[in-house]
Order: structure tokens, then sequence, then C-alpha cells
């Protein structure tokens, strides 16, 4: 099985389209594909979520059973998933959290795990994500917008990421919704500076993971 937890450079910046358009490639080349984001913060019932459109990408209904499948650990409050958990009396346990990523769709050739917040987000009191990575043996795939200061942030994740033993990194820019200059530039500014795999995505809301260009190669 193949790995893969997708990380951001921060928050709202593209992970659930970018999992989620992963899970639906996958899926139509024919090959098995879990999707999961073991956190997330800011859920509500009722509304649609990250949690929803990830079932949704793997050709699964929305129910119950297929919530908890996803994302066992969900908090209100769209905020830090430490605090949010601490906001309703909770704690994620990190064992428990990686033995859940380690113990999910081990039949499938791929998991995608979708990570809360950007490479540093806490998890738990003591740990961050990327606490998380070599703790499930995944790679990464680091998505970073297209934002004035998003290559100093993306080149940052990435030395955080390094520091920490982490080498198997791919990188997506997805477009944000202001851009300092065409999101071309801002790969090819980022790519003069490490040797990673870098695609670009175009600006498409998370729903319609479907009209994401093909990225497939980064993974597979």
């Amino acid at each position: 099985m193949k790995k893969y937890i997708i990380t951001a450079t921060g928050t709202e910046i593209g992970k659930t389209l970018i999992t989620a358009a992963l899970a639906h490639q996958i899926r139509e080349r024919g090959d098995e594909v879990a999707a999961i984001k073991p956190i997330i913060s800011g859920y509500q019932v009722g509304k649609t979520n990250d949690t929803e459109i990830l079932i949704k990408a793997q050709g699964l209904r929305v129910n119950q059973k297929s919530i908890h499948n996803c994302s066992p650990w969900r908090f209100i409050a769209p905020i830090s998933a430490d605090v949010a958990a601490r906001y309703q009396g909770q704690q994620v346990n990190f064992d428990e959290l990686a033995k859940f990523c380690n113990d999910t769709a081990t039949n499938s050739r791929y998991l995608l795990i979708e990570g809360v917040g950007g490479v540093m987000s806490p998890l738990t009191n003591s740990e961050t994500i990327i606490d998380l990575i070599p703790r499930v043996k995944a790679g990464v795939l680091l998505v970073a917008g297209s934002y004035l200061g998003s290559i100093s942030h993306t080149l940052t994740a990435i030395a955080v990421l390094k520091a920490k033993g982490i080498s198997n990194i791919k990188i997506v820019i997805s477009e944000s919704p202001e851009n300092a200059m065409p999101i071309e530039e801002t790969a090819n500014s980022i790519a003069r500076f490490c040797d990673y795999e870098i695609m670009v995505v175009p600006r498409i809301e998370d729903g319609d993971y479907k009209s994401v260009p093909d990225i497939t190669s980064l993974i597979l």
C-alpha cells in the first residue's frame, strides 16, 4: 500500500480539493483507494464539510458509518484540533490516531490521509502533523497556495519537513483567490529552491473535485 499524508502550508489552502480529486482520479483508473480525514474541526451536522466531500469522492454513501470511518475525531469549533478537542472535554490520543491510520483500508492500494491545518498544526498537546508522518510511514503531498507570501511559506514547510528527515515530498500549488503573480511563476520560483515534483491546479471549489486536472502522476 502507498500512503500519503496531504498537508499544507496553512489552513484553507486546498487540501480537501486535492485529496478528493486524487481519490476520484485513482478510482477512475480502476485502483482501490481510501481517503480519510481522521480529525476534523469546524464540523457541523447538516452542512457540507470536508468529510462528506471525501466520502463522495470514494463513491460511497454519506451515513453515520462512513462518516465515522472517515473522521472518527470530529470537533465543532473551527480552530486548532487540540483546542477544539479541549473545548468539548476531549483529547486526541496520538497512539490511537496513528493506529487508526495504519489499520485503515489495508486492502486498498492507496491510502490518502488528509491532515488538519498545516505541517505544524497541533494534533494533541504534544504532537503535530509532522510527528504523524513518520509514525504512519507515509509520503507527503504538500499543498501550497499562490497568494503573496506563499513561496516563503512553502519553502519554510519544506525545510521543516527535511529537518525531520522526511524526504518523500510532492508539491501541489492550488491557486488562491488572489494571486500576486501567475501561478506558474509561483511554481517556478519554488522549483528553483527544491528538487521535488511540483504540479499546479487552477482555482476550483472543493465540491468540484472532478474538474481538477489529472494529478495522479504525483503518487502513482
